[in-house]
């Protein structure tokens, strides 16, 4: 059985912060989709700055990224369908 212990606190992509390897667990557990679009928002912000990305992959995953916030604000903005009813006759 491995007894090392892990670094408990961090930080992910130089921005996101947690106390605990269980707070980031729970962090993962109940991650909202915003939580979710912002987490791959800045891990491809950190790529790009360390120079993974070329200049064409950055454009095309900007844009895509666009298109989906785009879609789902769209979805936000929709209005909810009524659920059917029984009529009774």
């Amino acid at each position: 059985m491995n007894t090392e212990t892990l670094d408990t606190s961090g930080t992910l992509f130089e921005s996101v912060s947690y106390q605990s390897t269980e707070s980031l667990e729970k962090f993962m557990d109940s991650i909202s989709l915003e939580h979710a679009m912002h987490l791959i928002k800045v891990s491809l912000e950190y790529s790009h700055s360390k120079g993974l990305f070329t200049m064409n992959e950055t454009e095309i995953l900007n844009r895509s990224l666009r298109l989906i916030n785009k879609k789902l604000n769209s979805l936000d903005e929709s209005p909810i369908p009524k659920s059917d009813s029984v009529e009774n006759n």
